[in-house]
């Protein structure tokens, strides 16, 4: 998995994954959120976009991202969520746990 990470002018960092998010492949980007959350950055949004493919491990460290950044009166939200990975999320009635967007625009629109 590769991602990219932005900030805008109002501190809220946009996560760009790519490929499979998947074991084995989470950990440089777990590290690059404790990073950031030491930083007390509070406002995250991950597109979807590029992610082909999540398995347990991934679903697992977004459930874990999620109650992480919330205890620290954070937020995170999800744009451009393929079909795919909706449909698992679905499957494992995640779908509400999750802040989803069509555009980051939107997502950055309602903080």
């Amino acid at each position: 998995m590769k991602f990219e990470i932005e900030r805008d002018e109002e501190n809220i960092i946009i996560i760009r994954l790519a490929g499979e998010l998947i074991e084995g492949e989470i950990l440089p980007l777990k590290k690059e959120f404790e990073k950031l959350l030491a930083e007390n950055l509070t406002k995250f949004i991950i597109d979807f976009s590029a992610l082909n493919f999540i398995d347990s491990s991934g679903i697992g460290f977004l459930i874990n991202l999620k109650k992480i950044i919330s205890a620290k009166d954070g937020t995170l939200k999800f744009t451009m969520v393929n079909q795919n990975i909706k449909s698992i999320l679905n499957t494992l009635k995640l779908t509400p746990f999750f802040d989803m967007y069509k555009s980051i625009d939107e997502a950055i629109f309602s903080f």
